[in-house]
């Protein structure tokens, strides 16, 4: 079996890169001169919709992943050792996810008339993720914290980024 705080960490990670990876997928398959340039966009390439299909699998990855995460976190105890902030952006992301989830969903669906309109709020949503993942990051990862420790000795430094990132 392996340990609680070994498959939180390195889930913790690994829901990073695949949340980088889904986020560079929807750029990537649109039919633009980065993705032409790549070689990304053949003539006979599938419409838009069907190409975000990777894009669509992974988003239920990541929530998947995201609740077991959180999950072990909770009922290993490990919870009860962090930063409560940063407890509340990761509810916060775990929430949006599931708002991102269903926004997606409705996306994926040919006859949506307000397709524009929508792709924007997701975009939105997306980029509010990024800041509260960074922000759950930041207070609660022990890699991050380690490296923020070492990067400020100063304690006056150290309460002066607690007291911006409280504010924020």
């Amino acid at each position: 079996m392996i340990p609680p705080i070994v498959f939180i960490t390195d889930s913790g990670w690994l829901l990073i890169a695949l949340l980088v990876t889904t986020i560079l997928l929807p750029p990537l398959v649109r039919p633009t001169a980065l993705s032409r340039g790549l070689g990304l966009i053949f003539p006979d390439a599938k419409p838009y919709l069907l190409r975000l299909r990777p894009h669509y699998w992974l988003g239920y990855l990541i929530a998947a992943l995201a609740l077991a995460h959180g999950l072990a976190a909770i009922t290993s105890g490990l919870s009860r050792g962090v930063d409560q902030l940063g407890l509340d952006f990761a509810v916060g992301a775990l929430i949006l996810l599931v708002a991102q989830l269903l926004i997606g969903r409705t996306l994926s669906e040919p006859w949506l008339t307000r397709r524009p309109e929508l792709r924007r709020w997701h975009f939105r949503a997306t980029l509010v993720l990024i800041i509260l993942i960074l922000g759950h990051l930041i207070f609660d990862s022990p890699t991050i914290r380690t490296i923020l420790r070492y990067e400020s000795q100063s304690p006056l430094v150290a309460e002066i980024f607690h007291r911006f990132i409280s504010a924020a």
